[in-house]
C-alpha cells in the first residue's frame, strides 16, 4: 500500500538503495493498494524486514528500561504487534524467527 500511495517506509527505502531495479519493475505495473507486493519480492526484502524488526525490538527494550513500556510483555512480541500496525503482519513471524 505504501508503494502505491507513494508513502515512505523502511522496506521501500532499503529497496530503493540496494535494489532499485525491483522498484522500477514494480513502477511499470498497475498495482491495487490491497496487493501484498512483499510476497512477490520476499527474498529481496527479507533482510530489510529482519533488520527493521530487530530495530523495533531493540527500541522496545530501551522503552521498557525507561519504564515507558511494560516489562511483562517481551520486546519481540511487542515488535511483532507493531508489524500489524505497519500492515506487515504476514512478515512478523519470519522476521522474529531469524
Amino acid at each position: 500500500r505504501d508503494f502505491v500511495e507513494r508513502r515512505h517506509n523502511y522496506v521501500l527505502s532499503v529497496l530503493a538503495q540496494n535494489h532499485p531495479e525491483v522498484l522500477q519493475a514494480l513502477a511499470t505495473r498497475k498495482i491495487h493498494p490491497d496487493e501484498r507486493l512483499y510476497r512477490e519480492i520476499l527474498p529481496v526484502c527479507m533482510s530489510a524486514v529482519r533488520l527493521g524488526f530487530q530495530k523495533l525490538a531493540d527500541a522496545c527494550v530501551v522503552l521498557q528500561e525507561d519504564g515507558v513500556l511494560p516489562r511483562s510483555v517481551s520486546a519481540t512480541k511487542m515488535a511483532a504487534s507493531m508489524f500489524t500496525v505497519l500492515d506487515l503482519e504476514d512478515l512478523a513471524y519470519a522476521a522474529a524467527s531469524a
